[in-house]
């Protein structure tokens, strides 16, 4: 439901916190996922919920307008004007064109909901976590690595399947599990989560583990001396 700590993790600008719930871990925001499922399963009273509200400025000339709703029709206001009634199920996608700054509003059944875009001629970078990141692989990406023997470009299925490789993945795994007693107890005792993470590659698993940059790259050495 809500964001929650999580030591490995290290991504969309905050470190140590796990980002996929609906509500962000201070409650104050409620995604847009979080009504998505509100139209689905609340059907106590009627509710329109309009999209991408903090995607204000905008550089195209025609925008997708997405509403929520757990009403059959809804009916889209811009500036005052009805735009378009449709109806549907749950999502309605509405094309809009912009030339300026717009109050949109979703009108159902007596519920509202309002925001506003502005047409802009350039795209707003602000809205941009990391634009390096755009065209910057992780750092080991670029490691050169010879596909002849293991790495940590390889799944964890793939390196258990190798005894040598396996057992030295297998040590390092139960020493982190003597640190993480709670996590390590919860892949054992989850076949479909164990499976899961015998999918991954193993650069991925350890990222997520909050491995730093040598301990990694001297696991990838170890690796390298093992052929396939």
């Amino acid at each position: 439901m809500f964001d929650f700590a999580a030591d490995g993790r290290d991504e969309g600008g905050k470190h140590g916190e796990n980002q996929k719930g609906l509500v962000t871990m201070d409650r104050k925001v409620f995604k847009d996922a979080f009504y998505l499922y509100k139209a689905a399963w609340n059907h106590a009273e009627p509710f329109v919920h309009l999209c991408g509200r903090r995607y204000v400025n905008r550089c195209e000339d025609k925008t997708e307008i997405k509403v929520y709703s757990n009403q059959s029709k809804v009916t889209l206001f811009v500036d005052g004007k009805e735009f378009e009634t449709q109806a549907n199920k749950t999502i309605f996608r509405f094309t809009v064109p912009i030339h300026g700054s717009h109050k949109i509003k979703a009108v159902s059944n007596g519920a509202s909901d309002e925001i506003q875009v502005v047409r802009v001629n350039e795209m707003d970078e602000s809205y941009l976590f990391n634009k390096a990141a755009v065209s910057v692989n992780n750092w080991f990406d670029a490691m050169e690595i010879d596909p002849t023997c293991f790495s940590i470009n390889d799944t964890l299925a793939q390196i258990r399947s190798n005894p040598q490789a396996g057992a030295i993945i297998d040590a390092m795994m139960a020493k982190g599990a003597s640190e993480r007693g709670d996590v390590a107890n919860a892949v054992k005792d989850n076949p479909a989560l164990q499976k899961m993470m015998g999918r991954m590659k193993l650069s991925s698993l350890l990222k997520q583990g909050g491995a730093d940059e040598e301990n990694i790259k001297q696991i990838n050495r170890i690796l390298q001396g093992i052929k396939k």
